[in-house]
């Protein structure tokens, strides 16, 4: 079975797309705010996504797909952070025209 992560997991949201989906794939979260009582058959990890830990739940997770439903509150740090990943997706994702109709 594939393994689906969701940034965000404890909000209602996160929560939400979590228990749908938990029949189609391992389902693993991360989120600042902890989920008490999660459902046994999840994996949550309570941190920070811009500190370094979360690379390495990434890398050990190794998601299929990542479900992106984290708040931001800080939009200048992130827009520094989106620019010096070490992912060339943020710059390939800048550089991509939006489609035509």
């Amino acid at each position: 079975m594939e393994r689906l992560l969701i940034t965000g997991i404890a909000g209602g949201q996160g929560r939400l797309v979590a228990k749908r989906v938990a029949d189609s794939f391992e389902v693993s979260g991360v989120d600042r705010a902890p989920w008490e009582g999660h459902p046994d058959y999840m994996t949550v990890h309570t941190m920070d996504l811009r500190k370094k830990k979360f690379e390495d739940i990434f890398r050990r997770e190794r998601p299929a797909a990542v479900v992106h439903l984290a708040f931001v509150r800080h939009f200048r740090r992130i827009r520094w952070y989106a620019t010096r990943s070490t992912s060339p997706a943020p710059s390939a994702c800048s550089s991509a025209a939006p489609p035509t109709a």
